[in-house]
């Protein structure tokens, strides 16, 4: 039956299709599935460069188990440190911080005077900072007090509520015997403190997908599929003016394959529907 206006919504609508066919076939040729998977999130203690696309994994850093945990000279400071790198220290619940609360979680610490001193909680989060691999930690013991010079105050801590922080700056050392070699490079009021950490793990290393071979390999031949058959139907449609299943590329074959899997249904239908009784 004739409906006016029939042909006018029929074009309307190829025309439709054909726009948004073209605009997927044009999204999925140009998706990428690996740099998909390269901006996941990073593992803990690891982390990539926006700049460079570096990627450096400090795990095997971490002091856990029967290790110990990384001693530092101070040097001048009269002072030596105990820290561990993206994790806490080991066995340190037994210790009384100076204005802390809250012993658990602490990375970094140091005693002078009889008084024990955090220098932060831990963290598993690096950051490239330029081309510099830096950790932080952070909400150690309070920073103590500044006179009018802005020397520290013995005994005396500030009112605005600063505390103690390190930072922990690393570098590749590739000739480096051992993890790594952890040296207290200075300090600043008595609140901040600077390390630098030389170590094999701070060089660029290939970053690990969470998807196999096997997945990444699916991945891509399901987009090239999709393309496939996209881009097929919008040639037939638009070049060869195909209405129906010709619009599907090379439909005789997946006709004639169809038509295959289906004889032999009818042919064997024991073998579709077979099973076995449990004994």
């Amino acid at each position: 039956m004739w409906r006016p206006g029939g042909s006018r919504t029929s074009n309307f609508l190829a025309s439709a299709s054909t726009i948004v066919a073209a605009a997927l076939l044009i999204g999925l040729s140009q998706a990428n599935p690996l740099a998909v998977l390269s901006e996941l999130p990073d593992p803990p203690c690891s982390a990539t460069s926006n700049r460079t696309g570096t990627f450096v994994d400090l795990h095997s850093l971490i002091r856990k188990g029967h290790d110990d945990n990384y001693l530092v000279s101070g040097y001048d400071y009269n002072s030596n440190f105990t820290l561990n790198i993206c994790a806490p220290v080991l066995s340190s619940d037994n210790l009384d911080f100076h204005a802390l609360s809250d012993a658990h979680n602490i990375s970094a610490f140091y005693q002078k005077g009889g008084i024990t001193y955090s220098l932060g909680r831990a963290s598993s989060t690096p950051k490239f900072r330029g081309r510099k691999l830096i950790l932080e930690y952070t909400g150690g013991s309070l920073c103590p007090k500044l006179d009018s010079n802005g020397a520290p105050v013995d005994g005396k801590d500030n009112e605005d509520g600063y505390r103690k922080g390190a930072l922990l700056s690393f570098t590749c050392d590739r000739e480096l015997i051992g993890p790594a070699r952890v040296s207290f490079v200075g300090q600043q009021n008595e609140c901040s403190y600077w390390f630098d950490v030389r170590t094999s793990s701070a060089c660029a290393t290939v970053k690990q997908q969470p998807l196999g071979p096997v997945a990444i390999f699916g991945i891509i031949f399901l987009v090239a599929l999709l393309v496939y058959f996209i881009g097929g139907c919008f040639y037939q449609r638009t070049v060869l003016h195909a209405r129906g299943w010709r619009q599907v590329p090379h439909w005789q074959t997946w006709l004639g394959a169809l038509n295959f899997i289906w004889v032999r249904r009818l042919l064997f239908p024991a073998r579709w529907f077979s099973f076995r009784r449990p004994g």
